[in-house]
């Protein structure tokens, strides 16, 4: 049973999808769309996002796939060598998970985008990042299982974020 609004996505890959997750039986990361192009766009991006514990595990060809943020909060590292020449070599890296310091999962998730940062732009990226700031990362937290009425504020809070990253 396909999740509701992408049953109609069909098999054609956008040129410069990539959606990431996380095969299960080996850890190996995935980028569909870059990697594999035979499966359908909806089984990938119900692949990518498989939070574990959360949602079903998305199988395709027999193995079972997860969120691809299992591997990576942001998975900006997919983008160190892959810049097309002439174009843009600006970024912009959305990290909900990074904020708070006080959780085993933010720690790795600050690290690695620390990493996936330094990375992107050791390979002449312009970085923009956006973070929430406290207020929304008290929403994120435990969301949306704690409370999914506070989708309106997350989403909110998100746009806010977005904003400031600009200003």
């Amino acid at each position: 049973r396909r999740s509701p609004g992408i049953e109609g996505l069909g098999r054609e890959w956008p040129d410069g999808l990539w959606i990431p997750a996380v095969r299960l039986s080996d850890g190996h990361r995935v980028v569909f769309g870059r990697d594999r192009t035979d499966v359908d766009v909806a089984d990938a991006v119900e692949a990518g996002q498989a939070v574990p514990v959360m949602f079903t595990p998305r199988t395709i060809d027999g193995q079972a796939h997860v969120d691809g943020a299992t591997h990576s909060p942001t998975n900006a590292d997919l983008l160190v060598g892959h810049a097309t020449p002439g174009a843009t070599r600006d970024v912009i890296v959305v990290a909900p998970m990074s904020r708070h310091p006080n959780a085993t999962m933010r720690r790795f998730a600050r690290r690695r985008l620390r990493d996936e940062v330094r990375a992107l732009e050791d390979d002449g990226w312009s970085v923009t990042m956006v973070l929430p700031d406290d207020q929304v990362a008290d929403h994120l937290d435990g969301f949306p299982r704690r409370d999914p009425g506070l989708v309106p504020a997350v989403v909110a809070g998100g746009r806010q974020a977005v904003r400031a990253a600009f200003d």
